[in-house]
């Protein structure tokens, strides 16, 4: 499957841009780009999850990193994309470091069906320090 995102991934780049996923059109007077599309999809999903300052967010199959970047970017909260395809971690380690976001912002080759992270990793809601936490 990594072969896949390696070979088609430039294609799909140039016909989507950065956004490797589904677009929302808001029907079907709508004539946005697929870039405006996509960049309000991943706006929606984060406001209907109510993702803030202190959440900690998983965005798995993050492509080369942009969806990631922009969520935090408009809400304050930290997110680790996961992808199978090393060669989009590459891109996405760089435009997160070009956006000054790479303390926010972080990018590992992961399956996300095999992530080995514990349980309750990550919330869309802020994190309460636990008990006892100063």
């Amino acid at each position: 499957m990594t072969d896949y995102y390696s070979a088609l991934g430039p294609l799909l780049r140039m016909a989507w841009g950065d956004n490797l996923h589904f677009g929302y059109w808001e029907g079907p007077s709508d004539r946005s780009s697929p870039q405006e599309a996509t960049d309000r999809f991943t706006d929606v999903l984060a406001e209907r999850l109510g993702v803030g300052v202190g959440c900690r967010v998983l965005d798995a199959g993050c492509g080369i990193g942009s969806p990631a970047l922009r969520v935090a970017a408009s809400t304050g909260a930290e997110v680790l994309g996961i992808t199978i395809s090393g060669q989009q971690v590459d891109q996405a380690v760089e435009l997160a470091e070009r956006a000054g976001m790479s303390d926010r912002v972080r990018f590992q080759l992961k399956d996300a069906m095999d992530t080995g992270f514990e349980a309750e990793s990550f919330a869309h809601k802020p994190v309460s320090p636990g008990p006892g936490a100063r």
